[in-house]
Order: structure tokens, then sequence, then C-alpha cells
């Protein structure tokens, strides 16, 4: 998987994922638990990390949502405007599939 990149005015992000044996992605215990804590609702990213009892946005940012969106297991509601207030994501396909699995 490719690294991930991102800018504002103020500040530039590069994020590494891991790869799994045989090429797959990996998905850790956390991004497990934030598809669970989304379900079949759309929802703010501080509403999920309330949920998954999470307080240290920048963690939960680069740690948790960031390789959630990269692996294709959720999606933002408004992909024009990443940085909006009022930002919502949802399962795609992909996490509904693992959300089956892990309930």
């Amino acid at each position: 998987m490719m690294p991930y990149f991102e800018s504002t005015t103020t500040q530039f992000m590069t994020t590494l994922y891991r790869i799994g044996e045989k090429g797959t992605d990996q998905v850790t215990e956390q991004v497990k638990n934030l598809v669970l804590g989304i379900g079949n609702e759309r929802l703010l990213a501080k509403e999920i990390m309330q949920r998954m009892g999470l307080t240290h946005r920048e963690h939960f940012r680069a740690d948790i949502l960031l390789p959630a969106l990269k692996v294709g297991l959720i999606e933002r509601t408004m992909p024009q405007s990443p940085n909006s207030p009022q930002q919502r994501y949802y399962l795609t396909d992909k996490g509904k599939s693992m959300l089956a699995t892990c309930t």
C-alpha cells in the first residue's frame, strides 16, 4: 500500500501503512472498533471518538480514521471537503462486510 500524503495551509502529514503477510492489508483492532462504532450510521469524527472512548484527536485521525479510509472501509460524506467540521463518515460495502463478521 502506498503512503498517504495530506497537506493543509499549516502542515504536511505522511501516513505509512504496514502490509500483512502475502501482501494483504492488515487491519488493527482499533480500526475494527471504528467499524463497530460507526455501524449503519453516518457520524461525525467526534461522535465516533466518543463511541470508542477516545480523546486524542490526532491519534484517532492518524492511526485509525485515515487507515480505514485508505483501505476502503469507510468513506466521507463530503469527499470534496475533507476538513469540513460537518464531515461525516459511513461504512462502505467492504466495511459493512467486516461489520457483519465482527458482530
